[in-house]
């Protein structure tokens, strides 16, 4: 079993655990033992980037509500209503796999499962565009304006990401478009371009917050929008093809029908 195919079977795992009076750190577990049982091991356990004040402590990254990433699992028991984030990464035989992906708990307003729907939508019109030598700037093009069409903001802090023997490797895959100020300064983005074979994550993540940014924790690992408004993200690894891609992780639904978990 591939890396990638224990990443989509451990976060269909996730999503059919999560309801209504679960733990998050019961899931974060349950994800560790399968990975593990799977003959994988967990990346994130233990990974200490120089911007982290600490190693990551768990398997597992849950993100709840308007924590837009990197949420360490806790004590918390999911509620109805929550918006909740499974972002999981595996490495097995020198090669790594990262995905997540969004659900519903329970009773969710209209307005989340909108924020569900689309955040999935925006993925796929992503990917829609790629293949062999397209720039990564109309990718991030084809992502941004997706989401401004569906009346969505897209968080500018974290981005996709070439994925091999290491979890993140060039190119830098961009979700939103440069401001005109960022065009126009000393050292404006430039586009790279995608070549087939190569693989990639792709993990737009969509909000109706005003804040397209985000604030750390003090560990530096959990980031949370400053209005306490959700967040939503689902991520797929694809390789390029001459012709378009192949999407490697199958974690997804494809069809625009929300998973809300009671």
């Amino acid at each position: 079993m591939k890396a990638y195919e224990i990443q989509s079977q451990v976060l269909k795992a996730m999503a059919g655990m999560a309801a209504v009076g679960v733990a998050v750190a019961d899931i974060d577990k349950m994800a560790e033992e399968m990975i593990i049982g799977l003959g994988g091991k967990p990346y994130n356990k233990g990974y200490h980037p120089i911007y982290a004040a600490t190693p990551y402590p768990a398997a597992t990254c849950i993100s709840v509500n308007n924590c837009i990433a990197h949420g360490i699992p806790n004590t918390y028991v999911l509620r109805s209503g929550d918006i909740v984030n499974f972002d999981t990464s595996v490495i097995k035989d020198g090669q790594c796999a990262d995905a997540a992906l969004s659900i519903g708990i329970g009773e969710v307003s209209n307005k989340n499962k909108n924020l569900l729907k689309y955040a999935k939508r925006v993925l796929y019109e992503g990917i829609s565009v790629i293949k062999d030598g397209v720039s990564t700037e109309k990718l991030a093009e084809a992502i941004h304006t997706a989401a401004i069409r569906y009346g969505y903001k897209i968080n500018r802090r974290f981005i996709g990401h070439g994925i091999g023997s290491e979890m993140h490797m060039p190119p830098k895959i961009y979700h939103f478009m440069q401001t005109h100020a960022e065009q126009l300064s000393s050292t404006p983005r430039q586009p790279e371009y995608l070549h087939e074979n190569q693989i990639i994550c792709i993990e737009p993540i969509l909000t109706y917050s005003k804040d397209d940014m985000g604030v750390f924790d003090k560990e530096g690992w959990a980031c949370y929008t400053t209005d306490g408004k959700p967040c939503a993200m689902f991520e797929h690894m694809v390789r390029i093809t001459k012709t378009g891609c192949e999407i490697l992780t199958d974690h997804i639904d494809d069809s625009d029908d929300i998973i809300i978990k009671i």
